[in-house]
């Protein structure tokens, strides 16, 4: 087995050690120009799919030059079991990944905290084994789908993607990647066996290969259809977001500019001519919710960059998630500026009421914005003050936004008015002048206008962000703030839907269980979600009825046993589509030989 490994290492070793030496020139160029270590979690996206695609490649290249017949009956031919084989091929794999993806970041993290002032935290290390966790569970599922009797077991390249369905961060995310990469290493164990034409004999990996296959026909079946429909609504020249929109839908209300929307939900009633006629020409404001996934402390990655730049003194202040304090840097000197807590500059050593209780969104390059707290960073004095706390019940969904004489700031659950000579020239925490219950679930909510009138401001909730592809209403709501802080609800318009009923409900019709999973897991439920509409109970029902019977004549042409095949057509009627494609694709119709006639020769002397 040692010996299997060293030779395969050997011959895979040149072209690790030149990607990993590219790749660390790579990094360090690009840590010349940025912060790598404080990039947004889309540019950690683009590395992990890279990451992914090189253990692929590797796993494709490597397993095609095994498979073929020769190569596999010598591979095989040793005094070694398969399964010590398996793992030769794979550890070698595991060393050169680690030499061409992790190493290379191990040493440009190491490089920027021994030669630089930027922010080095203790979650920073474990990046380097999530990027190889990453490598080499896809090259360990490339493995199998290179040895897996099927083509359709192609599909346990999804293995690894079950790791982003935990909510795990930290060390939490780390360990869940290792856990793919075991059931994965298990697969690879289960198919590496001398007749690659056979499925594996133990039900344990048969179920998990199953499980694995219908979690990725579901996602494909999703956005497949999904994409179909509304490439077929383009090409019918009905699709509600090209062109047009359909009068009294919600894209209709999505696309209008915030007088004509206000108009529109104050109707033609005519106690309202006056707001009408305030609302076309008043100052106006316009935005929606955005901030709904803040960081935790030890968590991977983060939606922004935690940091900001004070342009007076040309810092660049980067939070650390270590000491719970922003890290400022010099940009001209590039040496050390400090640290910076909740209470301003840290003078010595910094206290437990410098530490923010969570790693705050940055705003505007001045706001700290924690879910319950948003503090105000001053720049002429470099000093932090708190200046709202909401209850424990709420968080903040956007940066505080100016219009006329007041503030308006989203939260989960109101709307908070503030007075703005208070709010942007004080330094105390600010009370409400005003304060308007949000009348829908915050991620539903698509915009929010307010437009300020003579003697208060008129204010639009339009609701339905999720009406597009989930079971969730869509509405406008019209609210009137006046001067003395009363709220006074004016108008309510019911908005249509945009999109065919069976389209809104694809994911329940086509992937009963797994969407059924996600819904009860709160992954795509909405507070605002309505019950399933009879005709789509219908559908599920008739497919489910379909799949079980075109399971029961499939599984009788593949001579399936009669306990296997009652099983599988019970499990389709559960699971739908995605259990029945699975079946096909692991139990095609067993070949019939055909019967030859025997004919016979007389020869004669």
């Amino acid at each position: 087995m040692n010996e299997l490994f060293k030779a395969e290492l050997g011959r895979f070793l040149k072209a690790g050690l030149l990607y990993g030496v590219l790749h660390l020139l790579l990094l360090a160029f690009m840590t010349r120009l940025v912060d790598l270590l404080q990039q947004p979690l889309l540019v950690y996206r683009v590395a992990a799919l890279v990451f992914a695609f090189t253990g692929l490649l590797l796993a494709a290249y490597q397993m095609s030059q095994h498979r073929k017949p020769g190569a596999w009956v010598y591979l095989l031919h040793r005094p070694l079991h398969p399964a010590r084989i398996a793992m030769a091929l794979a550890g070698a794999a595991a060393v050169l990944l680690f030499i061409a993806v992790a190493l290379p970041l191990l040493l440009d993290i190491g490089g920027v905290a021994l030669f630089s002032a930027r922010i080095v935290d203790t979650r920073h290390w474990l990046l380097p084994l999530c990027a190889w966790a990453i490598a080499f569970g896809v090259y360990l599922c490339g493995a199998c789908a290179m040895l897996a009797p099927r083509r359709g077991m192609a599909l346990l390249l999804c293995l690894p993607l079950l790791s982003l369905a935990v909510p795990a961060s930290g060390g939490g995310a780390l360990a869940v990647q290792l856990l793919a990469v075991l059931l994965a290493a298990g697969l690879l164990l289960t198919l590496f066996h001398p007749d690659l034409t056979s499925l594996p004999r133990a039900a344990a990996a048969r179920v998990a290969i199953v499980l694995v296959m219908q979690v990725g026909l579901s996602f494909a079946l999703y956005w497949v259809l999904t994409l179909g429909v509304e490439f077929g609504l383009m090409a019918l020249g009905r699709h509600p977001l090209n062109g047009i929109p359909p009068a009294g839908g919600y894209a209709e209300a999505e696309r209008a500019d915030s007088a004509a929307l206000l108009r529109a939900g104050l109707g033609n009633d005519a106690r309202f001519a006056l707001l009408r006629e305030q609302a076309g020409v008043a100052e106006q404001a316009a935005w929606g919710p955005g901030a709904a996934d803040y960081p935790r402390y030890g968590q991977l990655t983060s939606p922004m960059p935690l940091e900001f730049d004070d342009a007076t003194r040309h810092l660049r202040w980067s939070f650390s998630h270590d000491r719970g304090l922003f890290h400022g840097v010099d940009l001209a000197t590039r040496k050390d500026a400090g640290w910076l807590g909740r209470r301003g500059i840290v003078q010595g050593a910094a206290a437990a009421a410098d530490r923010f209780e969570q790693p705050p969104l940055v705003f505007d390059e001045r706001y700290l914005v924690t879910p319950h707290r948003l503090y105000q960073f001053n720049a002429i004095d470099q000093s932090v003050h708190l200046r709202i706390a909401l209850p424990e019940d709420e968080y903040f969904t956007a940066a505080p936004r100016k219009l006329g004489t007041r503030v308006l700031v989203l939260g989960s659950r109101r709307l908070h008015v503030y007075n703005d000579s208070e709010f942007l020239a004080g330094t105390s925490q600010v009370k409400d002048l005003h304060t308007l219950p949000l009348d829908g679930a915050i991620d539903n909510m698509g915009r929010i206008d307010a437009a300020e009138l003579l003697d208060g401001y008129l204010v639009s909730l339009l609701h339905g962000r999720q009406s597009y592809h989930q079971d969730v209403p869509a509405w406008q709501s019209v609210f009137r703030l006046h001067e003395d802080g009363r709220v006074e609800a004016l108008a309510r318009r019911e908005i249509g839907r945009d999109y065919p009923l069976l389209f809104r409900h694809l994911g329940w019709v086509v992937t009963p269980l797994w969407y059924a999973l996600q819904y009860r897991l709160g992954w795509i439920v909405s507070g605002d979600a309505e019950g399933l509409p009879r005709a789509v109970w219908l559908a599920i029902a008739a497919l489910a009825v379909a799949c079980m019977l075109i399971t029961a004549w499939q599984a009788r042409r593949a001579g399936l046993r009669p306990r296997e095949r009652l099983l599988w057509i019970l499990a389709n009627g559960v699971t739908g589509l995605p259990g029945l494609l699975s079946f096909l694709l692991l139990y095609p119709p067993a070949v019939q030989p055909r019967k030859r006639g025997m004919t016979v020769l007389h020869t004669t002397a």
